[in-house]
């Protein structure tokens, strides 16, 4: 195969990763539309409630601009494009527990990375004058170096757009007014929550998701839940049933409030865990002082004096 038949192979694999951007692009933007006229929260389109967003239109927007640079043949959207795909999925089994469809995924990441390899060849096999001067090896260590930043940019872009998504967990005690509904959505499917609830406060100590483990108060009752055991463990209380609140220790700006609440009868305890930032954590401890009619125990001192 002469070097004009390889550099037509290579645009044709460029041109092929580009056309599976441009189908991926179309079909993400038509949920988001569509997500713009269909409530997602209704029992038909729950599957699709993740896809069915307004807010997946970005993700359009950056396929539709990656796929256009890589039939341009370039190599830093090529890989872009490849960890972008790979972060996009992996959000999706974040949101919603499961992956679409593995083989349609692996065929968009095998073309993908033929587009990649598409790239690179590309610019080996026409290189510019400089690229003549400085070599291949040097135009493979410069795109190495280029990927990895590229890995990076979109792994901190990924991390904050996970952050904010809607049903990401809070880094401060939510109250009602402030409390998601994709936050309650995830609160009843799990069975923390009934459908008749109302979420007074809310907080978790997750980092994406507000799955793992959380605190919360509703107009009845005090609950705490965890997934420490590998299954979700779910802990309440009805105010009524509530002989006791001790705080075991406040919080500052990089630990969280400890409190523990105590039912009647039994030692049946459950550990409420509080941010204190923008003091929820006092705020949550005054509702559920309010709810309960006790007054909670504040933390016993340490006593450091030495003893002779």
């Amino acid at each position: 195969m002469d070097n004009a038949q390889q550099i037509a192979k290579a645009v044709k694999r460029c041109k092929l990763a580009s056309i599976f951007a441009f189908v991926s692009a179309v079909i993400t933007a038509a949920f988001g539309i569509a997500g713009l006229f269909f409530e997602p929260t209704e029992s038909t389109l729950e599957p699709l409630a993740y896809w069915l967003d307004p807010f997946i239109l970005l993700d359009a927007v950056v396929i539709l601009a990656l796929g256009l640079a890589v039939r341009a043949k370039s190599r830093i959207a090529s890989i872009s494009l490849i960890i972008y795909w790979i972060v996009s999925v992996i959000v999706a089994l974040l949101e919603t527990g499961q992956v679409s469809s593995l083989l349609v995924n692996a065929i968009f990441l095998y073309v993908y990375c033929r587009g990649a390899i598409g790239a690179f060849q590309y610019h080996n096999l026409k290189p510019t004058d400089e690229q003549n001067a400085k070599g291949p090896a040097s135009s493979w260590m410069t795109g190495i170096a280029i990927s990895f930043l590229a890995l990076v940019v979109i792994a901190v872009a990924a991390f904050v757009v996970m952050a904010n998504l809607p049903s990401s967990a809070p880094i401060e005690v939510l109250f009602k007014e402030d409390i998601h509904p994709a936050h309650r959505k995830v609160l009843i499917d799990l069975g923390i929550v009934e459908e008749t609830d109302e979420i007074l406060a809310l907080y978790s100590t997750g980092i994406i998701s507000i799955k793992s483990e959380g605190s919360l108060l509703t107009q009845t009752a005090v609950i705490g839940y965890d997934d420490w055991s590998g299954e979700l463990e779910i802990y309440s209380f009805p105010y009524a049933d509530i002989s006791e609140i001790q705080i075991d220790e406040y919080g500052d700006f990089l630990n969280d409030t400890i409190v523990a609440v105590e039912g009647n009868g039994d030692e049946n305890w459950i550990f409420l865990i509080l941010s204190a930032e923008n003091g929820g954590d006092r705020k949550f401890i005054d509702l559920l002082e309010e709810k309960t009619g006790l007054t909670a125990i504040e933390p016993v001192p340490l006593d450091l004096t030495i003893q002779e």
